[in-house]
């Protein structure tokens, strides 16, 4: 446990580490006794302590059993602040944890970091590209930590300064005349075509001004003479700048292009494969007469014996038993047959209006399994307090959600 106390003297504030106290339990109460022996030792009386501060760590802030607690008991006018560097920090993880695209992109930062880092040769390769800073000072990925904010700072600034450049670090890696092993290779293709998405450089761009700002106001939070106003007002200040960013989404874009020419011009849900529709108006096959869907299966049969050698022997063998066994299908056929014309000769036990509804009739069971399948991505984690009825309503709503509704029913 460090010990640092600040005083006054005169009109000048000064700041001063005291000790350095080995902790055997992380218990409040624990650590009291260790300030208040130290405070005994030191002749300073705890009734002359104007304030306290420390991290957010549950033994330190707790209400009835944290340090700040004890501490108070001993003296009234030590009032608890927790630390406002440690709390901005604390805003910077969690707001990071509960956007999914942010998680997505410091994850893509940290593999970025974790690939060159763990060869040095791969760490030359990219510091002989990489441009210095006005400091003339080389700006290199960082490990992120959750602990030091600072990290996401520098790592977002190199990767914002050097875009274009580790870029083409990893297009000559995972070029067919580099010398890499086909390991690196293969771990550097994904971070290559992660590094040429748009989102990818919106989100370093947006992040890299947000953290930029949160970095330098931590900065001046920490500094020897701010005053608990001056912390308040540079909390508020920088609530208004992350909130003014909102409206700078098409400033943003413009500026994606200036990181690199090779990043694609499109985000990745637009470019998402568009689906043939392998049914007249994407229904399946609930909309297949029955001669139709016969013609699908002999279609399908005649392909499949065309399929060469050994193999194409086993599949048609193994064909022709399913279908054998299926005498069902048989005798709808034959009633197909009858719908087409070229049967005029067979006779059942149906009129002919029987034989009309089987017309549309049913040779698989697609639809049913297509329904279950709504069912599980209908039952998610965060839908398990529906009651059974709502539940059921909703899997009928999203099973039908496509099709044309007739207003006059």
């Amino acid at each position: 446990m460090a010990i640092v106390l600040r005083y006054c003297k005169t009109h000048n504030v000064q700041e001063r580490l005291l000790e350095l106290k080995p902790v055997d339990s992380h218990r409040g109460e624990s650590i009291f006794k260790l300030l208040e022996d130290f405070l005994k030792n030191s002749k300073l009386d705890i009734l002359n302590c104007h304030g306290q501060s420390n991290d957010n760590a549950p033994n330190m802030s707790r209400t009835y059993e944290g340090l700040q607690a004890y501490v108070k008991r001993k003296c009234d006018l030590a009032i608890y602040v927790p630390c406002t560097a440690h709390s901005l920090n604390l805003v910077g993880v969690h707001s990071v944890n509960c956007c999914l695209e942010a998680v997505h992109f410091f994850g893509f930062l940290q593999s970025l970091y974790n690939f060159f880092s763990s060869a040095t040769h791969r760490w030359n390769i990219l510091t002989t590209y990489i441009e210095k800073s006005d400091s003339n000072r080389l700006l290199v990925l960082k490990s992120l930590s959750d602990t030091r904010w600072s990290c996401h700072t520098e790592s977002c600034k190199a990767l914002i300064t050097n875009y274009s450049k580790i870029i083409e670090v990893l297009e000559t890696i995972i070029s067919p005349n580099s010398k890499e092993h086909e390991d690196t290779k293969r771990n550097a293709r994904p971070l290559f075509k992660k590094k040429l998405k748009k989102e990818t450089g919106y989100m370093a761009l947006l992040w890299n001004d947000i953290l930029e700002g949160s970095n330098k106001t931590s900065i001046q939070l920490q500094t020897i003479n701010c005053v608990p106003i001056k912390a308040l007002n540079l909390l508020i200040s920088l609530k208004h700048y992350v909130s003014n960013l909102r409206k700078c989404s098409t400033l943003y874009e413009n500026k994606i292009n200036q990181l690199s020419p090779k990043i694609k011009e499109k985000y990745s849900d637009e470019q998402e494969r568009i689906k043939k529709k392998k049914f007249p108006n994407d229904s399946g096959s609930q909309n297949l007469s029955l001669d139709d869907s016969l013609g699908t299966v002999s279609n399908t049969v005649n392909k499949l014996k065309e399929a060469p050698e050994e193999v194409g022997i086993k599949i048609n063998k193994k064909v022709e038993q399913v279908l054998s066994k299926n005498l069902g299908l048989k005798t709808i056929e034959a009633i197909a047959n009858i719908h087409n014309g070229s049967d005029t000769q067979t006779s059942f036990q149906f009129n002919l209006a029987g034989l009309e509804a089987f017309k549309f009739t049913p040779i698989t069971s697609v639809d049913v399994e297509r329904s279950f399948s709504r069912y599980k991505n209908i039952l998610r984690p965060n839908r398990r307090r529906f009651t059974f009825d709502n539940l059921k309503k909703y899997m009928i709503f999203n099973c039908f959600v496509g099709d044309e509704v007739d207003s006059n029913k």
